[in-house]
């Protein structure tokens, strides 16, 4: 009996000591809850500015420029292994544009913020972007939806008429 008794406490022991045991340190290995790219701590510019640099584990690198004044709020550029970059400017009055010209995509991330300014607006006048006011919070964005609802509904479209057209097989 005793040495049952010791078996059990023994191999008790012997479990709760493996179970203590955190999977994540052994080998290195990561697991679900780490972070999917490394961030490094934001850099101070020259302008003032704060630059946050990102990479992911599948090499798309992530750049991230604040700026504490200007009419630019924030630039950021997205680069793929293969070489494709994708750039957004957006300014303090909630207004943004996405970049096309590669020109300018290049050169984005270092420019000053009167540069960034003058490329995000050439951008904006080719592509036609409407500027928008910012949202601050879920109910601003409901608010909002809700009065252009009711604005779509009140205005009659001037001009053009509701046209019925019957299918092939049957006759109006």
């Amino acid at each position: 009996m005793k040495k049952a008794v010791l078996f059990f406490a023994l191999l008790s022991l012997t479990m709760l000591a493996g179970c203590a045991k955190n999977p994540t340190k052994e080998n290195g290995s990561k697991t679900a809850s780490s972070t999917p790219y490394e961030t490094a701590q934001p850099t101070e510019q020259a302008d003032g500015s704060t630059l946050t640099v990102a990479e992911t584990d599948n090499g798309i690198k992530s750049e991230v420029r604040f700026f504490p004044k200007g009419e630019v709020v924030q630039v950021s550029r997205a680069t793929w292994p293969d070489g494709r970059r994708a750039a957004t400017v957006k300014f303090r009055d909630g207004s943004g544009v996405d970049l096309q010209e590669r020109a300018d995509i290049d050169q984005v991330i270092e420019a000053s913020n009167e540069a960034i300014a003058a490329i995000a607006k050439k951008a904006m006048a080719v592509t036609g972007v409407a500027k928008s006011a910012p949202v601050t919070s879920a109910e601003d964005v409901a608010k909002a939806q809700a009065e252009k609802k009711t604005d779509d509904k009140a205005k009659p479209e001037a001009g053009k008429s509701k046209t019925v057209v019957a299918p092939p097989d049957q006759k109006p």
